[in-house]
């Protein structure tokens, strides 16, 4: 359910400025809001430091107008179409385990889960957050998804299971954590965003920028699940591939291999590209290419405003257009780069000489590479 989502729609709230003019207007009135707000004097503390002690901390449709909320030692932490404007921050130290669930819940500043040492589950769902970091914890089952987050931090973390699916992160920072089992598809932040050293200036700008009451994150399930399905479909040839016996026929293991190459292409454009050259592995296709660009080339060599030098009756070249039978040759040792000289192109047929030698030397390799491929590899 989008509840958080569709309220925010409702009352026209898409920025921080128009959330604050909505918390000022409705604050301590007895109007029946379809978000309750609570202030700091609104939550009993269990200390000076601004500490929550509680055994369940359950919300839901509520904004938490405050710089921070820290809950301590709690066993059960739900929350549910939520705003905090600051920060919420997580800790456990007792004996009994805690258990974190959230679900549209958007973070002004941030969410902190330190200190947890006995954590049974964290499932955080359409999170809307500058920052998450989750350090110094001891988690049984970590799950993060459909979440929007621009600086993602896990330190230090004990972690049985890590699950993160159709996520968007600007930047993530994982480090000096042991996790046994880990599903983290790729997809969920723009590696060339990356920065080998990320600056605390760049993260902050990043930071700076991230609307925290926009849940624009959008997910095109038809895509993933199309996604999952050659997943399954790669799996499942590298288990033919690498634990049957198909190996024993060649024909067999090329076109797995062929399969297998295939399935692991996530865009179409490319996919295509690669089934046409056969995946490097499927000779017979190549030679076709080849084939195919020497006789369009050598079409392209009759156009009569290509001319060419070529050897006279006299010895002397002359200069002129070429016939069917000398444009399929000249384009034939242009494309094998064997050149003989005796006809040269002028002018711009040139630039078409030298485009027709660099795709030659790409399919030559091509074909090279499929043959190893397919009866040495």
């Amino acid at each position: 359910m989008e509840t958080l989502k569709y309220l925010l729609n409702e009352l026209n709230i898409n920025t921080e400025k128009q959330l604050r003019d909505y918390i000022d207007e409705n604050y301590g009135t007895k109007n029946d809001a379809p978000l309750k707000i609570l202030k700091s004097s609104d939550l009993i503390r269990g200390d000076t430091e601004d500490r929550v002690y509680c055994q369940e901390f359950e919300y839901e449709r509520t904004i938490f107008d405050m710089d921070k909320v820290e809950v301590s030692n709690a066993k059960k932490i739900h929350i549910k179409d939520c705003i905090f404007t600051g920060t919420l921050r997580i800790g456990n130290r007792e004996e009994h385990s805690l258990d974190v669930f959230m679900d549209y819940v958007a973070f002004g500043k941030g969410l902190i889960i330190s200190g947890a040492s006995n954590t049974s589950s964290i499932d955080l769902t359409c999170l809307s957050s500058p920052e998450v970091k989750i350090v110094n914890n001891k988690i049984s089952k970590l799950s993060i998804s459909s979440c929007k987050i621009c600086s993602l931090i896990i330190r230090n973390s004990t972690i049985s299971e890590f699950t993160s699916y159709f996520n968007k992160f600007e930047v993530v920072s994982i480090s000096a954590n042991h996790m046994s089992n880990v599903e983290f598809p790729h997809g969920q932040m723009d590696i060339y965003k990356q920065k080998t050293l990320p600056g605390v200036k760049w993260i902050e700008s990043l930071k700076n920028k991230f609307s925290y009451v926009n849940f624009s994150h959008q997910i095109d399930y038809d895509r993933e699940a199309d996604l999952e399905r050659l997943k399954n479909a790669n799996e499942t040839f590298k288990f033919l591939i690498g634990k049957s016996d198909y190996h024993l026929n060649r024909g067999e293991l090329s076109r797995l291999k062929y399969l297998e190459l295939i399935s692991s292409i996530n865009n179409p454009v490319k996919r295509f590209f690669y089934r046409a050259f056969g995946g490097l592995i499927i000779p017979w296709r190549i030679l076709v290419i080849i084939a195919a660009v020497i006789v369009s080339f050598g079409f392209l060599y009759l156009t009569p405003d290509f001319m060419f030098n070529t050897p006279g009756a006299n010895g002397n070249s002359i200069q002129r257009g070429l016939c069917i039978f000398e444009a399929l040759y000249f384009s034939g040792i242009t494309f094998t780069t064997i050149g003989y000289g005796d006809i040269s192109p002028v002018g711009y047929a040139r630039l078409l000489a030298v485009s027709e030698g660099i795709l030659g030397v790409i399919l030559s390799s091509s074909f090279l590479v499929s043959l190893i491929r397919r009866y040495i590899d």
